[in-house]
């Protein structure tokens, strides 16, 4: 299987932490997985094989002067992704102990293998595969599959996003679970201002009307630009997964025509095979995983879920993206964070790996295309999919996916080396009961979110404790 990348996408480092860093007039999105083939014959890509990781230059002689700007292109980094998540849960749930050790026709870079299967204890960006397998409930606190983990690795897909299928089952999520995870898959659909309004560059990029001096068409375009990402955000305002869902469902209301794109200013190609994703999804399911997950058809009309279904579905993506939790700033450390404002996007948050609030080049904030960059109030948790770089300003910027409330995430990690939990309080006091004639113990403790001394408290919850006798 090839990964393909563009080769004006740079990855770099800051510290320990391996970042993204996107230039500002391109666009880097995730390419179906049934292109990959037709994509690794254009020119001016490296090709990566990731199962041996080596990287492979276009061969064109012209492959410098050629243009795909609108080309599907896969992240290199993303090559790292494959091999430490898909190969290792499928090795796993093979019962192959040891995948370094696997006797491989073509064996891949021994230490890429071991780097797969190292559990770390350095400070770092990126978890390794078996962290993040296990925070996912794929494997054991042994690194053995777990029956979710087997039903995991029979999906196409990343983990995160064969989780979030399974637990669509639940509460007729399965159709919204769906279109999310196409959404997530292909790329972000939505044009951003600065895009929009192109059309008010010249030739050598300089504006050509001033800010002061807008056009009044200009002034039309951005104002119903900004009511279509109103609309979009109808769901819950703020909500980066449900402004998606809702801009899936709206497009397949009006036909998935091109006409409905240009007037919301969504991408035409990306919505398309957004599409196309759903409908290979849906298909899977029902032709090859009709045992493990239930039956759904695919429809092109989404009903609006409900008020539970919203929160259900949230609390999918958020433990799907456990690892990915930031809080704000301001809550770990009142007396040293100052907000210099109110405004969301000049929040600064900590994640589990950022946590150094004296020092600015560790913070990171709100993405300005996020939809929660139009809150008042910044959210207290929030889950995200990415970190990037801004090349203008070096500021690192979060890329949402939907707010959490504390209370939720104690329940989405337990079980998980993410959560550990105090002693027993004093107060309230414990509460000694009988139960089918065992003894047990209602206590109050403080779990604690985070991993090697980095994390934070969250509020106290009551746990029930079973005695032992004696």
């Amino acid at each position: 299987m090839l990964l393909i990348a563009d080769e004006s996408k740079n990855g770099c480092m800051r510290g320990a932490r391996a970042l993204s860093r996107f230039k500002s007039d391109g666009l880097v999105k995730p390419a179906p997985l049934r292109e990959l083939d037709e994509l690794a014959e254009l020119d001016r890509v490296i090709v990566i094989d990731y199962t041996r990781q080596r990287f492979l230059s276009g061969t064109s002689p012209n492959s410098r002067s050629r243009k795909f700007s609108n080309t599907l292109l896969k992240v290199l980094h993303l090559a790292a992704i494959y091999l430490r998540q898909g190969i290792v849960l499928q090795m796993k749930s093979m019962q192959i102990e040891k995948v370094v050790n696997f006797p491989f026709p073509t064996p891949p870079e021994r230490e890429s293998l071991k780097a797969a299967e190292k559990v770390s204890f350095q400070t770092r960006f990126r978890l390794t595969s078996l962290q993040l397998l296990e925070y996912l409930g794929a494997l054991d606190k042994e690194h053995k599959v777990t029956p979710l983990g087997l039903s995991m690795s029979s999906f196409p897909l990343l983990p995160r996003y064969a989780k979030m299928i399974i637990l669509g089952q639940q509460f007729g999520n399965m159709p919204y679970l769906i279109a999310i995870v196409a959404g997530l898959s292909v790329g972000d659909p939505f044009l951003a201002l600065s895009e929009v309004e192109g059309s008010s560059k010249g030739d050598d990029g300089e504006e050509e009307v001033s800010e002061k001096i807008l056009s009044e068409e200009i002034r039309l375009r951005r104002k119903a630009f900004h009511e279509s990402r109103a609309q979009f955000s109808a769901l819950e305002p703020g909500c980066d997964v449900l402004k998606l869902l809702c801009a899936i469902g709206a497009y397949e209301g009006a036909g998935a025509s091109d006409a409905f794109c240009e007037e919301k200013f969504l991408r035409i190609k990306t919505m398309k095979e957004i599409r196309k994703l759903r409908i290979q999804i849906t298909s899977i399911i029902n032709n090859q995983l009709s045992g493990i997950v239930a039956p759904v058809e695919f429809t092109s009309h989404l009903e609006p879920p409900t008020a539970l279904q919203i929160r259900t579905i949230k609390q999918v993506v958020t433990a799907a993206y456990i690892d990915h939790l930031a809080i704000r700033s301001d809550l770990l450390d009142p007396t040293t964070t100052q907000l210099k404002a109110k405004e969301t996007l000049r929040t600064p948050y900590s994640t589990m790996t950022c946590q150094v609030p004296s020092d600015e080049n560790w913070e990171v904030f709100i993405h300005p295309n996020s939809a929660m960059a139009s809150l008042a109030s910044p959210p207290s948790y929030v889950v995200y999919s990415d970190i990037r770089e801004s090349q203008q300003t070096g500021r690192l910027r979060l890329v949402p996916l939907t707010p959490v409330l504390a209370n939720d995430i104690e329940p989405l990690a337990r079980g998980t080396s993410l959560i550990q939990y105090s002693k027993p309080l004093n107060y309230p006091p414990p509460r000694v009961f009988t139960q089918d004639g065992v003894m047990q113990r209602e206590v109050h403790v403080h779990p604690r979110f985070g991993l090697h001394c980095k994390g934070w408290q969250l509020p106290q919850i009551k746990r029930v404790e079973r005695m032992a006798r004696g």
